[in-house]
């Protein structure tokens, strides 16, 4: 019995094909530019948005809660007193990570600037599957309460080489009040990175929040101080924020705390 020789595919199956993936990331572009704010049509594109681009007035349709003044937002919060020059020491020893990644980059340049939790260690760093990438130092610290969790606190009273500034609590952000305030409102928020916030910005959201009520306490002449503070850390789970709250929060007194996870 005679075989047919195999089809080719036919030049239409390839031309739809084509056509397919053309109209498939047209209409992505669109949607993306439209859910962005970009116009749909534009050629070229158009700058990113940002926050530069919003008028007052767009602002001004926002409602604002009765006593809050709008240009309290634009207002920042002073520098931070402990921010200091980085020693040259941490700086080789930061671009040196950087410049030489091991373990797929599972051990970051951040990473050799934290104090790691004994606990999580287990014993032999060299055996950790992850502290094994460290470059031959690590800081360490004992646990109070004798659990690998957090698995890691940032060294206190120091600025690193990623900008990071931490108060004697390896907290981010001023020096902590030390005796406390009689009239000081202590509030303390935890979570992972999106509490901590980017390094290289000079404020955390925690930071304004802060400040932002010291305003309106004062123009409400309220004979009271708001501390907020940001115990965040990058990179740690709930049974972590836990943790902190347990080991490092609570033993400060906090009259208030905001638990926040997520982007």
């Amino acid at each position: 019995m005679a075989r047919c020789p195999p089809e080719r595919p036919a030049l239409k199956n390839v031309l739809l094909v084509v056509l397919s993936i053309v109209l498939s990331v047209a209409v992505a572009e669109a949607v993306v530019r439209y859910i962005d704010g970009y116009p749909v049509l534009a050629m070229p594109l158009g700058n990113p948005a940002d926050g530069a681009t919003v008028s007052a007035a767009q602002l001004d349709r926002i409602p604002l809660t009765p006593g809050v003044e709008r240009q309290w937002f634009f207002d920042d919060p002073p520098p931070l007193p402990n921010r200091r020059a980085v020693t040259d020491e941490w700086q080789r020893l930061f671009r040196h990570i950087e410049q030489n990644p091991v373990g797929g980059l599972d051990f970051r340049p951040p990473d050799v600037f934290k104090a790691w939790n004994s606990a999580f260690i287990g014993g032999d760093p060299c055996k950790h599957p992850f502290l094994r990438h460290a470059p031959g130092q690590l800081w360490v610290y004992d646990p109070p309460d004798g659990q690998p969790t957090p698995p890691y606190r940032y060294l206190p009273d120091v600025t690193l080489p990623n900008r990071l500034v931490t108060n004697q609590m390896g907290w981010r952000g001023p020096p902590i009040d030390v005796p406390r305030g009689e009239r000081a409102i202590r509030i303390v928020f935890v979570g992972a990175s999106t509490t901590l916030g980017g390094p290289h910005l000079p404020f955390s959201y925690p930071e304004l929040v802060g400040y932002w009520l010291n305003l309106w306490a004062r123009s409400k002449k309220l004979d009271v101080r708001f501390e907020a503070l940001n115990a965040g850390r990058e990179s740690i789970v709930s049974t972590d924020i836990a943790a902190v709250v347990r080991t490092e929060v609570l033993p400060l007194r906090p009259d208030l705390v905001v638990y926040y996870e997520g982007g």
